[in-house]
């Protein structure tokens, strides 16, 4: 809205009416065949000034502002607890062998793994959510890969584990191993929702690390 700004200064965020006739979507089906977002496309869209959201050219503060809270929500505690607790249900009961998972040494480990990385993202986030409206750039990126990376460990070692030391033919097993992978697909998504990790890694670099931007 200001081609005479400096980069990112001149950005404003209109909100547009999507009964527009000139307005139309498609939905974009995911790894897990689950439908969360769409592409939005704008054929001739005109929108009134007054639909401008917040100041003009001030859309850059917004979208940052914006991201930092995704990145937050995009790995929150709360998926690996769900983890935790659906794993450690399971492993609790005697299977159809009468052996109960939780007696061996390797599914033991598996849950205290899963419950550190848990307490770990929990404090991350924590951190993070503490800040108010000063969520620094740095602290934002680093609790996204941190957790939406923890996330596809926890899952593969809970698949590994559940196929080891369950039957997948017992019916609780082999529901508890289709939603762990349902569920490893679809968190695969957030390694690049809210910005790719290896981006990221670079913000945490620059902005928190105060190390040189890689040259472009």
């Amino acid at each position: 809205t200001d081609p005479e700004a400096a980069k990112h200064k001149g950005i404003s965020i209109l909100i547009v009416d999507t009964k527009d006739p000139g307005y139309s979507w498609t939905p974009i089906i995911l790894s897990d065949g689950a439908h969360h977002t769409n592409a939005s496309y704008y054929q001739d869209v005109r929108v009134p000034a007054d639909m401008v959201v917040g100041e003009e050219n001030g859309g850059w503060k917004l979208i940052t502002t914006q991201l930092n809270h995704e990145r937050v929500g995009l790995g929150p505690a709360g998926r690996v607890a769900g983890i935790y607790d659906q794993v450690r249900q399971w492993a609790s009961k005697p299977g159809s062998d009468g052996v109960t998972p939780i007696d061996n040494a390797d599914v033991r480990r598996l849950m205290g793994q899963i419950k550190a990385i848990w307490r770990i993202n929990e404090l991350l986030n924590w951190q993070v959510a503490a800040s108010g409206e000063t969520i620094a750039v740095a602290d934002a990126a680093a609790t996204k890969v941190f957790s939406t990376e923890r996330i596809q460990d926890v899952g593969r070692l809970a698949e590994e584990i559940v196929g080891k030391y369950g039957n997948p033919a017992d019916p609780e097993t082999g529901e508890l191993l289709d939603w762990l992978d349902k569920m490893t697909k679809r968190n695969l998504v957030i390694t690049f929702g809210g910005g790719v990790n290896e981006v990221m890694r670079e913000m945490i670099a620059a902005a928190g690390l105060k190390v040189p931007r890689v040259p472009r």
